[in-house]
């Protein structure tokens, strides 16, 4: 038994050392068939991949050259049209613009004026959109804020305080006293005539004293009147009046201006005996024009430097004080391009009509006399006569 136990034993080892080997072989024969399965992947991988680059520089070879053939086209294109131009085709277009010059009527104005007026597109459009939004700022548009009762209240009380102030009153009748009293003795020459050279400079010191308690009472009503406007804001009613207040005053003092500069123009400008009429006629037209447009070009920068104090004096903030300035600016702007244009317009479209109808006219007669019958000179035979 002990035997056959041993070999028994033996038998299974040499089984299992069996079975070992056989399962080793399966797994290398296995081992070998996936190796050689990934080589060919990875072949096939970088055979993929070279695929990918050659075709990628192939493309970019492709482009290249169908970029160096279009530039060659060009240029052999270019050579010929270089080539015709410099012969039958220059000449062509020299010939076709000496006929349209030739075709195009002498003289003429409207051409030019044309070139002049705004072409249409988004400068335009911007252009119409800020004048409308300007002309309603001006006329139209209503104050965004109104203040409550309180304000209104407050307003009134520091604006009347600031009107009917005793002191400021009191200071300004000294003031007027102070000024009549030195009138009376400011003579010529007072510096060297008696007794005006012992009247006067007293009278120059009482003068000066009032003169800054005057100043120091107007101080006071402009800070009494500033506090009451900050009470009610920029864009109230109160803000928005005082500033087209502020505008139509600039713009009738730009007028103004305008209306005498003209006069004393007209004054020392009387046409010469040599000068005809209509030329006098458009220079004192041209002299009319350039003074409006200086008068209300200055009234349109004194209303912004006002328009700066007055935002001052409402005491607004700096987003506030910005917008409401462009908003006013933009109206004022507005109405002095209104203005210059139209005067503009309307007498560049005067002499247009004016030379327009000269025009016409010329061409008219010139067509008359080409209708005319033209008289043929026929020279007549000399006859001679014959004696035999």
């Amino acid at each position: 038994m002990q035997w056959y136990n041993g070999q028994r034993r033996g038998i299974v080892a040499a089984q299992a050392i069996l079975r070992r080997r056989i399962q080793q072989a399966i797994y290398n024969e296995w081992y070998s068939e996936q190796r050689q399965s990934l080589i060919k992947a990875q072949a096939l991988a970088r055979m993929w991949l070279a695929r990918r680059r050659y075709l990628r520089w192939h493309t970019t070879q492709r482009n290249g050259v169908i970029a160096l053939q279009a530039i060659a086209r060009t240029r052999q294109e270019r050579k010929r049209y270089l080539a015709w131009h410099d012969g039958v085709g220059r000449r062509g277009i020299v010939a076709a613009q000496a006929l349209a010059r030739r075709r195009q009527p002498q003289g003429d104005i409207s051409v030019n004026v044309r070139r002049l007026l705004p072409k249409p597109g988004p400068k335009m459009a911007m252009g119409v959109v800020w004048w409308a939004f300007g002309l309603y700022a001006l006329f139209m548009a209503r104050a965004p804020y109104t203040p409550t009762a309180a304000e209104e209240g407050l307003y009134s009380e520091l604006m009347q305080q600031a009107v009917f102030s005793p002191e400021a009153r009191e200071a300004q009748q000294e003031f007027m006293h102070r000024q009549a009293e030195l009138d009376k003795v400011h003579v010529f020459g007072w510096r060297w005539r008696a007794p005006y050279d012992q009247l006067v400079p007293p009278r120059q010191r009482d003068l000066e004293d009032a003169r800054r308690r005057f100043d120091a009472a107007l101080r006071e009503r402009d800070a009494l009147q500033s506090e009451a406007k900050a009470a009610v804001g920029l864009f109230s009613q109160y803000g928005v009046d005082e500033a087209r207040d502020r505008f139509w005053k600039a713009y009738q003092s730009g007028k103004d201006f305008a209306k005498r500069m003209t006069f004393w123009d007209v004054m020392f400008g009387l046409p010469s005996r040599d000068e005809e009429f209509y030329v006098t006629i458009l220079r004192w037209l041209g002299q009319i024009m350039m003074n409006f447009t200086i008068g209300l070009l200055s009234a349109l920068f004194s209303f912004g430097m006002s328009l700066v104090s007055m935002i001052w004096e409402y005491k607004a903030g700096y987003l506030s004080g910005l917008l409401f300035f462009l908003v006013a600016m933009s109206g004022a702007s507005a109405m002095v391009a209104t203005f210059i244009g139209g005067m503009y317009g309307t007498a560049v479209g005067g002499v247009l009509a004016i030379a327009q109808s000269a025009q016409n006219n010329a061409r008219l007669r010139g067509n008359e006399q080409h209708r005319r019958p033209q008289m043929r000179h026929v020279p007549q035979r000399a006859h001679y006569a014959h004696y035999d």
